[in-house]
This record gives C-alpha cells, structure tokens and sequence, in this order.
C-alpha cells in the first residue's frame, strides 16, 4: 500500500453532469458499492467482483469521482473511486470528500481488510465512514473496529475511540503496543487482501501470528520484534 505522503487531486471537477448518458445496472451496483465502501481503486472495484471497463465513463458523466493520488516524488499511484454528483442525483447516493491524504491512505487500507473479511464473513454488518479515527465497525456476535491509523498508534486511541476490540492496519511496526486487545496487520502484507496476514503482541518483543476465524489454522509463533 501507500507509504509516505501521498497528495490528493480531484481529476473531474468539470463534469458533463448535464450531458444525457446511459448508466447500466452495473454501473449502479459499483456506485452502490462505493457508496458502502467511500473510496476504492479499480483493482479493489474488481476483486470486489465488479467490473471496471466503464469507470472512465462513468467518471465523464459525474457518477463517480476519480482522484488521483501521487506519491512525494510526484509519481502517480493507482486512482482511487468515489461516488460523484450525478449518482447523488439519481440515487441520492453521498458524496464524501475525500482530499485529506491520510485519510484517503486510511480508507484504502481498511478497505483491503475488508476485502478479506468479507470473502469469510459475507454476511457481516459493516458500517463504515471516512470522516472519523475508526473507519470501519464490524457486526457479527460483537462489535469489532477496523483502524489505520497513518501517523502512529498508542495505547489511548482505542478508549479515545471508544473501541473495545480492533484490527489496527499499521504502516511500520515500530508502532505496535503490546498487551493491548488488537491484531495487527502491516501495509508491506496488503497486497494479496484474500490472505492477510493477522498478528498479536500479548507481551515482550514478539508478535504472534493469528488466524482471524477459529476454524482456520492454529497459531504460531513470528519471530518479529514489537
């Protein structure tokens, strides 16, 4: 995933919004479900099972918003999805805006633990929102916080949430706390979502690797400083 300062830029402030267009069932459902999600790439549009032939056209006519993220050097990352104007119109869809850089890195990390946990736990209540330091909350017996937080991670931000349990996305991890009711996950692991890996840090230096659901693998020891 991302990692150093990343700028934000709104690639279709002039949209044809006024233009007639034709969008297809589709193209409603990959609204709906960036809708759902606030901001995806199209490599997460897909493996979300949709298609992404009718972005581009999709961003002409104000449906969806396209940012474009580019990193320090001013090199150009993959775009990054929203929902535009016209689906606000048609679907009374929100738009979210989106131009603070940690919180688009925030969102597109969360997005890939949620990619994971939705292929085991399809049916999973998910509530999720860009504009607060928690950016997913997960139902399926008790709550659970799905959190990345970009500019470190202490042992207060989980009361200072009012999170009681949490998957905590980390971009090194020299910011891991032990003891703390968390797993973990790094953004150097992102890049295959469907198998994550999951660590604990109950005491002492070293993260535990642990499997997310009871019945998959047992846990096994890694030998990685906290």
């Amino acid at each position: 995933m991302f990692t150093g300062a990343v700028k934000v830029e709104c690639v279709n402030i002039n949209h044809l919004r006024y233009r007639p267009s034709y969008f297809s069932h589709k193209d409603i459902e990959v609204a709906r479900l960036l809708s759902r999600h606030v901001l995806l790439t199209a490599e997460q549009i897909k493996l979300f099972g949709h298609p992404t032939r009718r972005l581009g056209h999709m961003v002409k006519f104000g449906f969806l918003y396209r940012y474009r993220l580019l990193d320090a050097e001013g090199n150009t990352l993959p775009s990054a999805y929203a929902v535009g104007p016209a689906a606000r119109y048609f679907l009374n869809f929100p738009i979210v805006g989106v131009s603070n850089p940690y919180k688009v890195q925030s969102m597109l990390a969360v997005n890939q633990v949620l990619l994971y946990f939705l292929s085991k736990a399809p049916h999973a209540n998910l509530n999720i929102h860009l504009h607060r330091p928690v950016q997913a909350i997960i139902t399926i017996n008790n709550p659970l916080g799905i959190i990345a937080p970009r500019k470190g991670f202490d042992r207060t931000f989980l009361s200072r949430s009012e999170v009681e349990q949490a998957i905590v996305v980390l971009p090194d991890r020299k910011y891991v706390t032990s003891g703390l009711p968390v797993l973990y996950v790094f953004d150097d692991e992102l890049g295959d979502p469907f198998n994550l890996k999951f660590y604990k840090c109950p005491s002492g230096t070293r993260l535990v690797q642990v499997d997310l659901f009871e019945n998959e693998k047992d846990e096994k020891l890694v030998a990685e400083s906290c």
